[in-house]
């Protein structure tokens, strides 16, 4: 007979099945899920087995199925991203735009999330043949593919890739984002012979573009040499305190921000006779910058110089006496925020830009005073930066306006005086679809209008937030235009011919000081 209120062994293992039980489905309930499909980004057409990651509290990884359906359960709350890859194509993220790590999706206990669709963007290929002048294939030599990018508002190249042509002479690039490509061929007697662009000139600004659509072989890149000699720069340094040559000068060759076929940064010294020579140079814009300290101080020269198809000789560059700067930064009406002076960064940047001659702002004294040494005479532009919660409001060379570049700077003139104010403008700005949907991850872009275009410390980028809004603070006061992309490379819209075609699709603003203004813009979708 059994005592009441006693469990026996068998019933102790039933109740403690049945406690456990309970437990895991009321950890299965806190529980939340995922599922989605990987499609070909464009199109709804799927892609089978592709690999899906998600990220956030925990880290979960699955294969989606010949569908491209996948579904990840038993996430604890929290946020998450999700990832995806595959054979054949770029790895590629939810709601991802303009490169970013795309949406969060933000779990509650419980929450199944459905339907979310992750696009992968297809490789591309470039493929093609190298010949000589003669048409014969021209084995093992170096091939460079060339992207464009933007750089202060300047588009420009930068290296992509390289490959070696075969015994046919044929190269192939593989694994390509689709976009706007140059090619080029690099002699192996690089001495004797200049690149070669697409489809046979020495002249990068009249190679072909290939646009690469995506998951295409493009075939037929075919680039013919072409005889192109380089040609060679000569000229003499004098010193203008004693009239005569400057021999040991530091003579730089300096290729023109922007261009790819001038190739790197050349350097030389002056013989005794103050003559100079560079080799070996392709057609391009250049700035050329020579320097040297003697017993009193520094002295430079700097002259622009566009290189064609025959030799240039007979430069002269005359140095002249470096000059010491003054100025003192100060802050209208300073309140809180109080602005840390010594954190704002100033450049003085040579028109056009010679990084030799680039002048960055030594620690400025807590009452705002500055001193920079070593500047050589020349037209120049400022660009401040005055962090956050301040804007530039005014500077002054004497009585030039120094916000409008360029401005030239001599001995004499006066001293630097920037004006820093905390009480700029506010704008607030929501992104949209046509279906009055939020839009994350887009990039909101403030550009001033004219005649201020010039001006690079007026221009502001935010992406949104997962609201589909951007917060814009310390803005200048005044007219602009302001656009939202869903995919724009860094600095475009600095360029003109980049932004003339979207000009009507940004909004008009007026930007008061101290105000803040809401706006409703509709997303850019670039072709």
């Amino acid at each position: 007979m059994r005592a009441a209120g006693v469990l026996q062994p068998e019933a102790t293992v039933i109740a403690h099945f049945l406690a456990l039980a309970v437990l895991a489905l009321q950890a299965q309930s806190n529980t939340s899920s995922i599922r989605g499909f990987v499609v070909a980004a464009g199109t709804s057409t799927p892609v089978p087995r592709a690999h899906v990651t998600i990220v956030g509290r925990q880290m979960a990884q699955v294969d989606a199925d010949d569908n491209g359906q996948f579904a990840v359960r038993d996430l604890q709350p929290g946020k998450y991203r999700v990832s995806a890859g595959s054979d054949g194509y770029l790895t590629g993220a939810y709601g991802r735009r303009s490169g970013g790590a795309g949406r969060e999706i933000d779990l509650v206990p419980g929450q199944e999330v459905n339907g979310i669709v992750v696009g992968l963007t297809a490789k591309s290929v470039i493929s093609g043949r190298v010949s000589g002048s003669n048409g014969d294939p021209v084995a093992k030599t170096k091939v460079q593919i060339l992207r464009y990018t933007y750089q202060d508002g300047q588009r420009i190249l930068v290296l992509a890739g390289s490959a070696t042509t075969d015994e046919r002479g044929e190269y192939t690039f593989p694994s390509l984002a689709p976009g706007p490509y140059v090619v080029s061929t690099v002699p192996i007697d690089s001495d004797a012979h200049l690149p070669v662009y697409f489809p046979g000139t020495t002249d990068v600004t009249t190679a072909s573009t290939v646009d690469l659509p995506p998951g295409v072989n493009f075939t037929g890149v075919n680039i013919r040499l072409v005889d192109g000699r380089p040609v060679h720069i000569s000229g003499h340094v004098m010193d203008s305190l004693t009239g005569q040559p400057a021999p040991n000068a530091t003579v730089t060759l300096v290729p023109k921000r922007g261009t790819v076929s001038t190739g790197s940064t050349q350097r030389v010294t002056a013989s005794a006779a103050g003559a100079f020579e560079f080799q070996h140079m392709a057609p391009g814009s250049y700035g050329i910058v020579a320097s040297l300290t003697n017993s009193v101080n520094r002295v430079a020269a700097a002259e622009p110089i566009q290189v064609g198809s025959a030799d240039i000789d007979n430069i002269a560059l005359v140095l002249q006496p470096q000059i010491t700067l003054t100025g003192k930064i100060s802050v209208e009406n300073q309140s809180t925020p109080v602005v840390d002076l010594s954190r704002v960064r100033v450049e003085l940047r040579r028109q056009p830009f010679t990084q030799e001659l680039l002048i960055v702002l030594p620690s400025v004294a807590p009452d705002g005073s500055f001193t920079v040494l070593g500047v050589t005479p020349g037209d120049y532009e400022l660009k401040v930066n005055a962090g956050t919660a301040a804007y530039t409001k005014s500077a002054r060379f004497g009585a030039i306006d120094a916000l409008n570049p360029p401005f030239h700077v001599e001995a004499g003139v006066g001293q630097l005086e920037i004006l820093i104010s905390t009480n700029g403008g506010t704008l607030d700005a929501a992104v949209l679809d046509s279906n009055m949907t939020a839009i994350p991850e887009a990039t909101v872009v403030l550009v001033p209008e004219p005649p201020f275009r010039n001006r690079v410390d007026l221009y502001d980028v935010k992406g949104t937030d997962s609201a589909g809004r951007a917060h814009l603070t310390d803005i200048a006061p005044g007219d602009y235009r302001i656009f939202a992309w869903d995919d724009i490379p860094a600095d475009a819209w600095q360029d003109p011919d980049f932004i003339r075609p979207y000009e009507s699709r940004g909004k008009l603003v007026h930007v008061s000081e101290g105000q803040t203004s809401t706006i409703q813009l509709e997303l850019i979708a670039r072709p």
